[in-house]
């Protein structure tokens, strides 16, 4: 294969495809990602699932909007023919692996000069989580192709972690985790920051071609997040810890619809959590990781204590 390239001039109007930009359960990065670069006058193909309501918006705000599947060669050699940049996003679901493969080989094929790959923070090999251990691979195999790549190893999003613990916080006071202690702390980072880190990467991708890039806002204990619900939902919220059992239960009575893969990854993030609160070598790099994100996003970071409050009052609107 060919050497890596990279220019080293940044581009005013690149051509950049975003994948998942209509936005999704687990997560809007593709979506925000797609208004920030319209608004600094981007070139923007935003690849969708389907021709609905959110395509249309996105078609409204001036992006190129076509539909496809990721997993789909024929779907994503058109999308990536004519751009220079893809932004990557696959949701925790089955087929990371071949939409990964797929993405790198259409990359090269069509001289991308540069792929943002949305990856994980607990992204490992040896990770305990099967969908991590994936995201590993996927690291590897774009890689190994010649078009550069940067991948993103965000946190846990606020929003999923929001999603979980809600429903026992609102219903019956209580934040329910699996095997966790109130004092054991959760790396956190709002979705917002992400598609912004994205962006930053996309304004001179040259100047990060080939890193991969830990990001993380906050390291917050389940005691103080509890706190945070208490504030946000006015009324009293403790921390109660549960079974793996338990928690899989609640997961499929309170998020109906959640699929396999997202529910297996869920149930051994905690588990990856519970000992990384412990782990002194990757609590420091997180904490390390937590300046480079703020410069990233030229501001403070979204907080979880901030991101809370304002869903509700999204949710309380619909």
């Amino acid at each position: 294969m060919a050497s890596k390239t990279t220019s080293s001039a940044v581009e005013s109007a690149p051509r950049i495809l975003v994948t998942g930009a209509a936005g999704g359960k687990q997560g809007a990065t593709g979506r925000v990602l797609t208004h920030f670069l319209l608004d600094r006058g981007v070139h923007v193909r935003a690849l969708v699932r389907s021709d609905d309501d959110r395509a249309d918006q996105l078609r409204a705000a001036g992006a190129e909007v076509i539909v496809g599947d990721l997993l789909s060669y024929d779907d994503m050699r058109q999308a990536v023919k004519g751009m220079d940049y893809m932004y990557y996003a696959f949701a925790v679901q089955d087929g990371l692996l071949e939409g990964s493969s797929i993405a790198a080989v259409v990359a090269a094929e069509a001289g991308l000069k540069g792929i943002v790959n949305n990856s994980q923070w607990c992204s490992d090999l040896q990770s305990k989580s099967p969908q991590s251990r994936r995201h590993a691979l996927a690291e590897a195999i774009f890689n190994a192709f010649p078009t550069p790549a940067v991948h993103l190893q965000g946190a846990t999003y606020n929003i999923n972690m929001i999603a979980q613990l809600l429903p026992a916080a609102a219903q019956a006071g209580v934040l329910r985790a699996p095997s966790m202690a109130a004092t054991d702390q959760l790396p956190l980072i709002a979705g917002i920051d992400v598609a912004t880190a994205a962006d930053t990467v996309l304004k001179d991708f040259s100047a990060f071609a080939g890193q991969a890039i830990l990001m993380a806002s906050q390291l917050r204990s389940l005691e103080t997040l509890a706190s945070d619900f208490s504030a946000a939902l006015g009324k009293k919220v403790t921390f109660q810890p549960i079974s793996a059992e338990t928690w899989e239960q609640d997961i499929t009575r309170n998020l109906p619809g959640f699929n396999p893969t997202g529910v297996e990854h869920l149930k051994a993030l905690w588990e990856i959590m519970r000992e990384g609160s412990h782990n002194r070598e990757l609590m420091a790099r997180l904490r390390a990781s937590q300046p480079r994100l703020q410069l990233l996003v030229g501001k403070k970071p979204q907080t979880f204590e901030e991101e809370l409050p304002a869903f509700l009052a999204a949710r309380a609107k619909k």
